[in-house]
């Protein structure tokens, strides 16, 4: 549609649409699902291209139409206004990951941004930080990519976030080429799902009753017994806690505020940990100054001593899921237990109600054949 670009028209958008300015030719302001950008879209070189301005929030309307009308007239003197602009700003990829972990990265929660930061350091920078963010091709994210091979969720997951750096450098206009990490396929991802059997989580428990920090041990069977995520156990506050309606009521997860529903045996668990003076923390550390730090270091001598080297912490909170298929829960609970905000996120343990009904069904069998054989017995 057309219209004058202003902030009255800008905050009218509505998602997926697309603004035409009608002072400017070519000048647009594209309201994406999560975002508003300014840009401009003309022929040039015998070909139509886009030169993305900015994002609407960092630029008002004003300021992106006085830069379209910059760019229109490089176009009109013959001149690409890109690679001017990349001459003047000389913005490495160095540079830009900085403003993205500034701008974009900080809206994120601790431990994604932390993760971003790691993604960064580890792999992206040492390959490409140096260049221009105009200079990186295609192939250069193929190379980082193919590197990787060996460890392709890991892989995967760092094109993912190169592609994002570079899509945030578009829309703040630090560079208007292709994303360089936009057709790079996938390596296909094995699922780590582990599960613990009946006689697994029997020997773990063992080996945490006799764990000499306490706290540890609770926070073991806290992550068994509720399902919850390490994270919301290592900080969980007793301000949290409510053991009197059975519940744990998290100001903040993965997926936002939630309450925790707790079995009798988790608020057993809550109500028979040591709490320390002035310590805000359920699971604190071992001086009691802040939270638990440490629960993957003591995992490593847990899980051996259990006969359980093959198991991560994130597996218990699958194994809570499995024993509850185990017990006849439906999906749909399995779901709001775990917190998750929609079904798909808990259809990766349907395949477990088969098991679960191929047991039962085997189980009647059994009786059936048991009383068969009593009866021809009885029958002689």
């Amino acid at each position: 549609m057309k219209a004058t670009i202003s902030k009255t028209s800008v905050d009218a958008l509505k998602p997926d649409t697309l603004l035409w300015d009608t002072k400017v030719s070519g000048f647009y302001c594209h309201y994406r699902t999560k975002f508003k950008t300014y840009g401009v879209y003309r022929w040039f070189d015998g070909k139509k291209r886009r030169w993305t301005i900015g994002k609407h929030g960092d630029i008002t309307p004003d300021q992106a139409r006085k830069e379209a009308r910059r760019i229109v007239s490089e176009i009109g003197l013959g001149r690409d206004p890109a690679p001017q602009r990349d001459k003047s700003d000389g913005m490495t990829v160095a540079q830009l990951s900085k403003v993205f972990l500034e701008q974009h990265a900080a809206r994120l929660k601790p431990n994604s941004r932390k993760d971003y930061e790691r993604q960064l350091r580890l792999h992206i920078l040492p390959a490409f930080g140096k260049l221009a963010v105009g200079a990186v091709a295609h192939r250069d994210v193929m190379t980082l990519h193919s590197k990787m091979a060996g460890t392709p969720v890991a892989a995967n997951h760092t094109k993912r976030i190169i592609h994002k750096l570079f899509e945030f450098g578009k829309d703040m206009g630090f560079h208007s080429g292709d994303n360089p990490a936009s057709r790079v396929k996938q390596y296909k991802e094995q699922p780590k799902e582990r599960f613990l059997s009946h006689d697994e989580v029997g020997r773990l428990l063992v080996v945490l009753d006799q764990y000499q920090e306490q706290h540890v041990s609770a926070a073991i069977k806290l992550l068994l017994l509720t399902g919850c995520r390490k994270s919301e156990i290592t900080t969980l506050q007793w301000d949290h806690v409510d053991l009197d309606r059975g519940l744990l009521v998290l100001p903040d997860s993965k997926t936002g505020a939630k309450a925790v529903v707790l079995s009798p045996d988790a608020v057993a668990v809550l109500a028979g940990i040591r709490r320390l003076d002035g310590c805000p923390w359920v699971i604190p550390s071992r001086s009691g100054k802040g939270n638990q730090q440490g629960l993957q270091w003591h995992w490593q001598a847990i899980r051996s001593q259990a006969g359980l080297d093959d198991v991560r912490l994130h597996d218990l909170r699958h194994s809570f899921a499995s024993l509850a298929v185990s017990a006849g829960v439906p999906l749909a609970t399995i779901g709001g237990l775990l917190g998750h905000k929609d079904l798909k996120s808990t259809q990766r343990y349907a395949h477990l109600f088969d098991d679960a009904l191929r047991a039962g069904a085997a189980a009647v069998g059994d009786l059936v054949s048991g009383n068969g054989k009593k009866l021809k017995q009885g029958g002689r």
